[in-house]
């Protein structure tokens, strides 16, 4: 109609025409313009949306991951604090362990104590015998009052490390509040141990009075040929379990004359008996005794060259 009029030279219906046309186009401009915003805010609106969702996801995700994180935390200081307890408490059963330990080689060690100071009482009684039979005898008395003195010494000696083991047992069981069951059961064992030692030594002497050769050999000594020698050690190692058997097993070096001395040190004879049964003086006793603890604490180093002879055969 714009372009009719205007052919038709009516400008002003042509005006008219055009202005209705740019109308149009603004109507529809705006149309599309309102629908495309619409479509625009809608997918402004999703995408907030989705936004949003992926916002809530992510601070979900960070709380769990931060839960987790303290959870994980939480469980290092619980799994720190039960290694510190459990850590803790083995190195306190330790302490008790040891203690326990101390305890057990203390009762042990006086109880080997208890016994050789006995041993020695018995045996110092028997020395105070021959020394007052012996007392016109001066070097006999000497060997006699030397090894009386030993033994005295070594009793003194083995009192007082008594006195110091029982401190430390005290000590040890103060701590540990109580003694346990297998300490108690220890000492029991220990105390009936002695009791059997004791009752395993009076027996043997019994047993020593019965045997016809051994009781004539301790009661009336006279001087011991080859034969007689086998009857003796048989009659020795059937009393005292294998003795000589023992002895050349522990120090094999030992001569066939240091057994049989050994054999009569057993048999608890002085000097002057068994002076008779190997055909030499009293003073030679003396001198083979001292060569054979030395010939001992060469070949044996749980010997002690303090320790009495008779006293170390007697307990073999």
């Amino acid at each position: 109609m714009y372009n009719l009029s205007k052919k038709e030279q009516k400008y002003k219906e042509a005006v008219f025409y055009g202005d209705q046309y740019l109308d149009g186009l603004d109507s529809i401009y705006n149309s599309h313009r309102t629908q495309e915003l619409a479509e625009v805010q809608e997918k402004y609106n999703q995408q907030k949306l989705i936004n949003e969702r992926n916002q809530l996801k992510i601070e979900k995700d960070r709380n769990t991951r931060n839960a987790l994180i303290v959870l994980i935390v939480f469980i290092c200081a619980i799994a720190i604090l039960i290694y510190n307890s459990q850590r803790k408490l083995m190195k306190k059963e330790r302490i008790i362990q040891k203690k326990e330990e101390e305890i057990r080689r203390s009762m042990m060690q006086i109880s080997e104590n208890e016994t050789t100071i006995r041993y020695n009482r018995l045996k110092m009684q028997e020395l105070t015998a021959q020394i007052e039979i012996n007392k016109d005898m001066q070097e006999q008395l000497e060997e006699l009052n030397r090894t009386y003195t030993e033994m005295q010494q070594q009793n003194e000696a083995l009192a007082c490390e008594n006195q110091t083991l029982q401190e430390n047992i005290t000590q040890y069981s103060s701590t540990l509040n109580a003694q346990s069951e297998e300490l108690k059961r220890l000492s029991e064992l220990i105390t009936e141990n002695q009791r059997l030692h004791d009752r395993e030594r009076t027996l043997a002497k019994q047993l020593v009075k019965k045997d016809k050769v051994l009781n004539s050999l301790t009661t009336a000594p006279k001087y011991i040929d080859a034969v007689q020698w086998r009857e003796i050690e048989e009659a020795i190692n059937s009393i005292f379990d294998n003795f000589t058997e023992r002895l050349l097993k522990k120090i094999p070096a030992l001569t066939e004359y240091e057994v049989h001395l050994c054999c009569l040190i057993k048999l608890n004879m002085n000097n002057t008996h068994i002076a008779t049964s190997l055909g030499i003086s009293p003073a030679s006793v003396s001198k083979q005794k001292y060569r054979l603890k030395e010939h001992i604490a060469q070949q044996n180093e749980a010997f002690k060259r303090n320790q009495t002879l008779d006293l170390w055969v007697w307990d073999f």
